[in-house]
């Protein structure tokens, strides 16, 4: 999620310059919290770069699970592109070509919006701000209030519709959030809205498809300028007097999940048909056999046209070449849209005569007046037979008299609508709804049958299909056969199998699998770390990118102008022991040509020597642990002549977020490093520092900028005095550095890559991905006396100022909006608890479910471990661009666990390492203690029993870790079965601790029976709240008393829980699922499933 400066410098008319505006969601600039900096530089993003001479779509982010919609926004004449991701955002591609030959260009990654709020003088305010969602954004623009200017619908992962009004006009489009839960509609998830009048009533007509695999309609009970969709209501009571219409589930794909549908005309019969994408890379096709006032869809294959992506896939029609035949584009698990063009059967087969001139037949006409046309071309009958029976392919010696006869070779069946047509007769898809999350619709039962899946897509049912029997592709030529040549009879059975969706004149042929041209340069791998020098001597700058895996991937520049990467291949390079490889290229032996000194997961430093030539690299790997140099872990080396002694001292990140200093005490062409400093500037991110120099206030002292675990980048400036200048004279300019910002583990590197002697900045992240930033130079603050303000006139947009917007080329800075997120992210919050479900994941999971939740394998995806009253730990992973719901089962004893029965695993920070180790107590009282050795990114969990040797919680031990006396150390509170917390202090132990029982009634508490304590921050106001379970179910909650700050005594809280529903046998967990900054509440039950809260206080 990138959030950086972007100028366009770019020759602009005013309507277009507007668009842009409020398309922009980067810039070097906040518009909320600007960084109190007298520098400010503005960083223009790239996102296309040339990959062995091909321009390619290169610095971005993930475009994984992306969702495609065409709209004219402005009105020129032909479509843009809006693209809805993974990340909760969407981008925005301006069609810089032609009706006649499309070109879209990326122009942001963040669309920006507009929220209405209230200033400190209760004065109305008007804030851009990026659109964020959360996940899963799916985008829809429809004019929903006939004032003719496309307004927006934003589907997202927790299940609500978002509704941004276009409050601008058909050239200026200007969109205001109106509400995050359109009508009050909520799913369950992933929720993806399309609108369409299918009823001929001149309304638009919403239809939603869903994580549950269930796709619902809600017909419009409402007016064209003012929509009304109703929840399921009572006859007798409705919500609103105008509710016409109950919604009803015309799909469902169940056991995949993630419904995406999509309209389309597909037999040319003038209404719509449905697809519907799937979780497992498959479509399902619904052709329409009733009309636009009472459509009617049945379900013609679970395959359709046998596409498989092989995993989550979201299909577009858009009529790219106004054909009237729409290609598609299918959206898929990874960032590639692959691209199908629609050739029509019948123009491409004409397409083979030459002497025919497609350009005079009019392609939209019907297919027996297409071919007619191009008879008459060809002189007419019977002289246009015998070139009209080469082109199609008859064999020799066929007798054709007619047109009609030559219909079996043109029109082809759909063979994936043959092969599985007996199977989806025979076997209906609609299901029980009782699992379903999504309190908007319940399932059609007003007739006594139940309704073949997609029967029940009207206001009111049509009759039903009269044929639907299936039709092989042997017996579609065989009925030609048998059938008298009567001209009449033809047409009745192309009719029929028209009707029977198995002929169609669309042929979809695959264009492209990779419709943006997105490449990444580190291919699959993840976590880049860039660095650059020009190995070769040829006066470019090339580069490498460390990665996950280990392996560094060397490009080399050749370009004359700017930047064309070609991939090189180095032994040295490949894989090998090290994982997570940071390099740095820099002549470490001073013999004039570049080595790399490589930093790795195990907190070593590796020396990698150059023994070929200044012009001609031949690495190989020198020294696996290079002065011995241990940081911990995942290590990143920088190198810079600290001290003025002509050789290169060392700055080393860590996993704590700590630059440690190592003094060169050797020479610039024998290096020895000597440790000298743990925290060389004094400043300590919150995880993974990532330290890089830059001159930022362009003095001779080069300052540092460091990235780190959350993506932004820390500015430290220096100015060293003359007394110990190394360590000396270090100032945190800014924590999050003009809020620039990627997805998470920033790794900044500064280079002049486009040698326009400025220099750039270039990232990478966690994604793997890569961003690069030109220098537009420092921003010039002027001060005016009073701001320009936008003000609407009757759907017209007027500026207070007169002064116009010049169309000549000028360079045109855009303030950074703020994401939503980021807006209240630091505030505190009061938590407000939504029921979601009562079977989380669909999870299963034994009797005494005990819930814990942390990302135990890296891949940066929460994973589940579950105790039980079994005794087993569970663990699950959570599957890779999923769904919550898709959890898959890896092992039923975590870490070979078999300690007790009424196993109760914690995560949580025991040895104060800054990593989550873990806890698990049990029925007999004891407490099983895992230390993690690895670090917060990667867990290695290692069994120690000493610290808890002595420690007896009472039957049904559950710990939580608290510092409660301040000492720096932490200490337990353990809940066991009578309902009481027991308090042990932690005491110093040698090089270790342990633990001393202090009070057996803390809090003189009593819940009742099994009491579980959990240490969580829940209204984010930087203290610590109890919260303490218990087997009736009741939660009890405390806070630390404001009054006693000497010591940490507690009071009770706000009671949260209060209007909640709770399970019996509660085991609750707090953690935030949705990415949305707030602590959602996952309870374990006695009948082991888990309950779902979701947490709606931000």
């Amino acid at each position: 999620m990138f959030k950086a400066p972007n100028t366009f410098n770019i020759q602009l008319s005013s309507v277009l310059y507007l668009i842009l505006l409020f398309c922009q969601g980067t810039s070097g600039t906040a518009i909320a919290g600007d960084d109190p900096l007298a520098l400010t530089y503005t960083w223009i993003p790239q996102f296309y770069g040339n990959l062995k001479g091909e321009t390619k779509l290169l610095y971005t982010n993930s475009f994984a699970r992306c969702q495609l919609r065409f709209v004219d926004i402005d009105h020129d004449g032909d479509d843009d592109l809006y693209v809805g991701k993974a990340d909760g955002r969407i981008a925005f591609f301006l069609n810089q070509g032609s009706i006649a030959d499309p070109f879209f260009k990326l122009m942001t990654e963040n669309f920006v919006v507009i929220h209405e709020g209230i200033d400190e003088q209760s004065n109305a305010t008007h804030v851009r701000t990026v659109l964020d969602v959360g996940n899963n954004a799916a985008p829809e623009f429809v004019d929903i209030d006939s004032d003719g200017d496309f307004d927006l619908f934003v589907g997202s992962e927790d299940g609500h519709i978002f509704h941004y009004e276009n409050r601008g006009n058909q050239l200026h489009p200007m969109f205001f959030r109106k509400t995050p839960i359109y009508m009050e509609l909520k799913f369950g998830g992933n929720s993806v809205p399309r609108f369409a009048d299918i009823n001929g009533d001149r309304t638009y007509d919403l239809f939603v498809g869903t994580r549950s695999g269930k796709t619902h309609v809600f017909f419009n009970s409402g007016m064209t300028d003012e929509a009304v969709f109703c929840q399921h209501f009572e006859v007798t009571d409705p919500p609103d007097i105008r509710c016409k219409y109950q919604p009803e589930v015309i799909a469902d794909i169940s056991p995949q999940a993630d419904a995406v549908p999509e309209f389309v005309d597909w037999d040319q019969d003038k209404d719509l048909d449905l697809v519907i994408g799937k979780s497992n890379g498959k479509i399902n096709y619904y052709l329409n056999t009733g009309d636009n006032f009472a459509p009617h869809w049945s379900l013609k294959s679970r395959h359709f046209q046998f596409i498989d992506t092989g995993g989550n896939v979201a299909p577009t029609f858009h009529d790219l070449n106004r054909d009237s035949f729409p290609e598609l584009f299918l959206g898929t698990s990874s960032s590639k849209v692959i691209y199908y063009e629609n050739h029509e059967v019948l123009l491409d087969l004409l397409r083979k005569i030459p002497s025919i001139q497609l350009h005079k037949i009019d392609r939209t006409a019907a297919f027996e007046k297409v071919l007619s046309q191009a008879c008459l071309q060809l002189k007419g009958l019977p002289e246009c037979i015998i070139p009209l029976s080469v082109a199609f392919g008859v064999p020799e010696g066929t007798k054709i008299n007619k047109l009609l006869q030559l219909y079996p070779y043109i029109l082809v069946p759909d063979i994936s609508i043959d092969v599985f047509s007996e199977e989806i007769v025979d076997s209906a898809e609609v299901t029980d709804d009782t699992n379903e999350a999504d309190t908007s619709t319940q399932e059609n039962t007003a007739t006594d049958e139940e309704p073949e899946e997609g029967n029940v897509a009207g206001p009111e049912k049509t009759g039903e299909l009269t044929n639907q029997a299936a039709v092989s592709a042997g017996e579609f030529f065989h009925l030609w056969g048998e059938i008298e040549p009567d001209a009449a009879e033809k047409n009745e059975k192309i009719e029929n199998l028209k009707s029977l969706g198995i002929i169609t004149r669309n042929q979809l042929w695959l264009s492209s699998r990779n419709f943006f041209k997105i490449e990444n340069l580190v291919g699959n791998d993840r976590h880049s770390f860039l660095t650059s020098g020009d190995w070769n001597q040829d006066g470019r700058l090339d580069i490498l990118l460390g990665s996950r895996s280990g392996e560094i991937y060397a490009f080399e520049n050749r370009a004359d102008q700017g930047t064309d990467w070609y991939p090189l291949k180095f032994p040295a390079l490949e894989t090998d022991r090290r994982q997570y490889s940071s390099p740095v290229l820099t002549d470490i032996d001073g013999d004039g040509d570049l080595d790399i000194i490589c930093g790795n997961r195990r907190g070593k430093i590796e020396w990698i020597l150059n023994r070929g030539t200044e012009k001609e690299p031949d690495w190989v790997v020198h020294d696996m642990n290079l002065s011995q140099i241990d940081v911990g872990s995942f290590s990143t080396p920088l190198l810079q002549d600290m001290d003025g002694d002509e050789d290169l001292d060392l700055l080393v990140g860590n996993s704590k977020g700590l630059i440690i200093y190592y003094e060169n005490q050797g020479n610039k062409n024998s290096p020895h490093f000597v440790l000298r400093n743990t925290r060389i500037s004094g400043i300590k991110m919150k995880a993974s520092s990532a330290p890089t120099f830059w001159k930022w206030n362009e003095d001779e002292y080069p300052d540092l900028v460091i990235g780190g675990r959350e993506g932004f980048l820390s500015l430290v400036s220096h100015k060293p005095p003359e007394r110990s200048p190394v360590l000396r004279g270090w100032t945190l300019e800014a924590a999050q550095w003009q809020k620039i910002k990627t997805i998470g583990y920033s790794t900044p590197h500064f280079a002049d890559i486009d040698g326009d002697n400025k220099t750039d900045l270039l990232m990478g992240d966690e994604q793997g991905n890569l961003h690069y930033m030109k220098n537009g130079g420092l921003k010039k603050i002027v001060e005016t006396q009073q701001e320009s303000t936008l003000i609407l006139t009757e759907n017209t947009l007027e500026d207070d100022e007169d002064e116009d917007v010049q169309a000549d080329a000028t360079i045109i800075p855009v303030e950074t909006p703020a994401a939503e997120e980021d807006l209240e992210a630091d505030e505190p919050i009061e938590p407000i608890f939504e029921f979601i479900s009562d079977k989380y994941g669909n999870l299963e999971l034994g009797r005494r479910a005990f819930p814990a939740f942390m990302d135990v394998d890296g891949d940066s995806i929460i994973d589940l471990i579950v105790g039980n009253n079994a005794g087993e730990l569970r663990y699950y992973r959570q599957k890779q661009g999923s769904s919550e719901s898709q959890w898959i089962l890896e092992s039923k004893h975590f870490l070979d666990y078999r300690g007790g029965k009424n196993s109760a695993p914690v995560f949580a920070d025991l040895d104060g390492d800054g990593d989550f180790d873990l806890l698990v107590g049990n029925q007999h009282g004891n407490i099983h203690y895992w230390e993690n050795k690895g670090s917060s990114e990667i867990a290695e969990f290692i069994y120690n029993p000493t610290p808890f040797i002595g420690v007896t919680g009472g039957r049904n031990s559950v710990p939580a870790v608290l510092d409660l006396n301040g000492d720096g150390r932490n200490d337990l509170l353990v809940g066991n079965f009578i309902g009481q917390l027991h308090k042990f202090m932690s005491i110093e132990n040698g090089s270790g601790f342990s633990f001393r029982l202090e009070r057996r009634k803390y809090l003189n508490l009593d819940v009742g029976l099994g009491s579980v304590p959990k240490i969580t921050d829940l209204d984010n106001n930087n203290q610590p709240d109890l919260i303490v379970g218990s087997d009736s179910g009741k939660l009890f909650s405390f806070q630390p008393d404001p009054e006693n700050t000497a010591l940490l005594t507690w009071k009770s809280s706000p009671e949260y829980f209060k209007k909640l529903k709770l399970p019996v046998g509660g085991n609750p967990v707090f953690v935030d699922l949705d990415s949305d900054g707030d602590l959602d509440l996952i309870i374990g039950s006695e009948e082991g499933t888990l309950y779902h809260f979701r947490n709606t206080g931000r």
